[in-house]
């Protein structure tokens, strides 16, 4: 068995890195977040849409609502989908939309996304 001595500073210090560790972690685990559909036609869903059409896993919370990236084509089933404007997809990305609805801002509810294609 081994003594360990521990001196007020090297307390202080150890608390100190464990504090700015703590402050530190919250901000990495946020920019690892997985976004959130909602697909209720009342949450905004711009980023969430983004993160499917680029290969991103998302967390879908409604039942029934099938929103998956496969193969380069995205696939959303059962939902309504409210984006503040215009989605982010490549040029090259396939949908598939069935018993959907997607509206930009107050703008009509159309059966297909409106998408802004990237380069």
């Amino acid at each position: 068995m081994t003594k360990t001595q521990l001196s007020r500073r090297g307390f202080i210090g150890a608390t100190g890195g464990a504090l700015v560790g703590a402050a530190v972690m919250p901000a990495a685990l946020q920019a690892a977040e997985i976004p959130v559909l909602h697909a209720d036609g009342i949450h905004d869903d711009t980023h969430a849409l983004e993160a499917l059409f680029a290969g991103r896993p998302v967390q879908v919370v409604r039942e029934n609502v099938v929103a998956r990236y496969e193969n380069g084509t995205v696939r959303l089933i059962n939902g309504h989908y409210l984006t503040s404007r215009p989605v982010r997809a490549r040029s090259e990305a396939n949908v598939y939309t069935g018993h959907c609805t997607f509206r930009v801002g107050d703008g009509p509810a159309l059966p297909y996304p409106e998408l802004q294609q990237l380069a």
